[in-house]
């Protein structure tokens, strides 16, 4: 392998720096245009919700509201949402036949965030402001699902959710029953941490029954916002599907690393994709994802949920009013805006999979994004960008893609690289092709 020079090396860096500028070049999605707006309007609805509190443990809720608006600001600083106009355009005109259906609405002045984050996730702040991961709307088939979604978020609000999830919580932490078991755990010569643990855990198994509750409904009452709308009723159902198959929906579509890879002068080495033995054995189960805490996810028992709704409501499962499927307009729109978050964010394992998934897939990009890995491995910083296999994850391809990147070395990154874009030299742009093979050259 050719050892560059520090100039060529240099060189080299700011020719692919180069590239990702020009092909993903845009306007910064990630801050507001209004950003001093944004903040009165935040500034003023987390006023109107303190002034409005009830006054048991006043002090406690206001510090929490205090607390999450700063975090809030903070996440807006450091590009954890998107503002692309022509998302939150789309996203508005769903928005829109929903308030036109249900004029009561217009009275509250919403607020939609979008989530840089691909987990398909949606939650609402319960003073107006809600969020939409950007990864639901790949999770999503039509806009009668995703009108589903946003008019059960919008039930939240409607129900006051948060504050009386709040309420309940602060109730339970500093009530005299609390106090008093936490004086006795003090008082214990041992197990102190166990005891304290214990009752953590018994204070949020009664905010999840509570929660369970809570989400059933604002299932009810965000159908009626729903079904005032001309969006297919039957979506509340295959909505609430989804979310029981969610394990088995992210994170794994079928995808073949040999077939993307496998090149006439380069063959897959099978090695690439298999596991390590395991130096130690854990019986604990390692979180190795990072996934949202109101992350849908977490959202109980979806067969329940649809049992009720049924039970309520006569949904006819038939009923295909209105299904034009007219989400791909957004899919279209956030497709890009997903690859470059991940781009940015350098997330290459969800990178790769996001591109992979796609067929044919994304030839330009996907030979950015083994550029990348390339230059992460030759910088010894892949660690921060790929996270670890463990057996406990669920997400087969996901897996095989970080064991891939971790078991491949440098040389065989450079070879991978350096055939795949001469096997596809007419689905690329010479541009990319002649940058990658000068870089490479011996």
């Amino acid at each position: 392998m050719k050892v560059l020079s520090k100039k060529s090396y240099f060189l080299a860096i700011v020719s692919l720096c180069f590239f990702h500028f020009t092909l993903f070049s845009q306007k910064n999605n990630y801050l507001p245009n209004q950003v001093d707006s944004l903040y009165n309007y935040l500034d003023n609805t987390t006023e109107y919700q303190i002034n409005h509190l009830d006054k048991s443990f006043f002090s406690k809720k206001k510090d929490i509201y205090k607390k999450r608006l700063k975090n809030l600001k903070e996440q807006i600083e450091d590009s954890t949402f998107l503002f692309n106009p022509k998302i939150t355009s789309r996203l508005n005109q769903v928005l829109n036949n929903i308030y036109k259906a249900n004029p009561k609405l217009k009275q509250y002045h919403f607020y939609f965030f979008i989530d840089t984050s691909v987990y398909p996730n949606a939650a609402s702040f319960g003073d107006g402001t809600f969020i939409v991961n950007i990864g639901l709307f790949d999770f999503l088939n039509s806009d009668d699902e995703l009108a589903f979604i946003l008019c059960h978020e919008i039930a939240h609000f409607l129900n006051d959710d948060f504050n009386s999830q709040l309420n309940r919580y602060i109730s339970k932490l500093y009530s005299k029953e609390t106090k008093t078991r936490i004086k006795e755990i003090k008082r214990q010569q041992y197990g102190q941490t166990n005891a304290g643990l214990q009752l953590l855990k018994e204070i949020n198994y009664d905010l999840y029954s509570y929660s369970k509750k809570k989400e059933v409904h604002a299932d009810l009452i965000g159908f009626e916002l729903f079904h005032n709308t001309q969006y297919n009723p039957n979506a509340s159902i295959t909505t609430l599907e989804k979310l029981g198959k969610l394990e088995e929906l992210v994170f794994n579509d079928s995808i073949s690393l040999k077939s993307a890879f496998d090149t006439t002068n380069y063959h897959f080495k099978s090695y690439w994709i298999e596991e390590e033995d395991k130096l130690f054995d854990s019986e604990e189960e390692i979180d190795d994802y990072e996934l949202d805490k109101d992350s849908l996810r977490s959202h109980p028992h979806a067969k329940e949920r649809i049992k009720e709704l049924l039970a309520k409501y006569k949904i006819d499962t038939l009923n295909n009013r209105l299904d034009k499927r007219t989400i791909v307009n957004l899919q279209s729109l956030s497709k890009p805006s997903i690859v470059r978050i991940l781009i940015d964010k350098k997330k290459y394992d969800y990178l790769l999979y996001y591109l992979l998934r796609n067929s044919p897939p994304d030839y330009e990009t996907l030979s950015l994004a083994l550029e990348l890995i390339y230059n992460s491995k030759r910088n010894h910083s892949i660690g921060k960008s790929v996270g670890r296999d463990t057996p406990f994850s669920n997400e087969k391809y996901l897996k095989q893609i970080r064991l891939f990147i971790h078991n491949t070395d440098l040389r065989d990154i450079k070879n991978i690289l350096k055939n795949y874009t001469l096997q596809y030299k007419d689905k690329i742009t010479d541009k990319t092709f002649n940058r990658i093979n000068n870089y490479f050259k011996p």
